[in-house]
């Protein structure tokens, strides 16, 4: 469930379409908890990962049935942004196993 969003010009216009919305979807890939979320987000967001596994991802919300589309290189930029602005320490705090940034693509 999508509680709140970020403030930052590369998420404009997307806060009243995800707030109190559920994430059902990465890249076509269905979210099945917060764990698999990180485990799909990591090698996107992860600038060590070289090239980005994809250009772009998509946010794909249950209901309505709505997406949201981001590049990439946009979010690798900004996030770190977005933390410090917010005074954010960091993404995420999920402890992941070794190898759980290798999901499907």
């Amino acid at each position: 469930m999508c509680s709140s969003v970020l403030a930052h010009e590369v998420n404009e216009g997307f806060a009243d379409l995800a707030i109190s919305e559920r994430l059902h979807k990465v890249n076509s890939v269905a979210v099945r908890n917060m764990r698999h979320l990180v485990e799909l987000l990591s090698p996107l967001l992860d600038p060590s990962v070289q090239p980005p596994p994809r250009s772009h991802v998509v946010l794909q919300f249950a209901c309505p049935r709505a997406s949201v589309v981001f590049e990439v290189q946009a979010l690798r930029e900004s996030t770190p942004v977005i933390l410090e602005q917010h005074k954010v320490p960091r993404w995420t705090n999920a402890t992941l196993p070794t190898g759980a940034a290798e999901v499907q693509r």
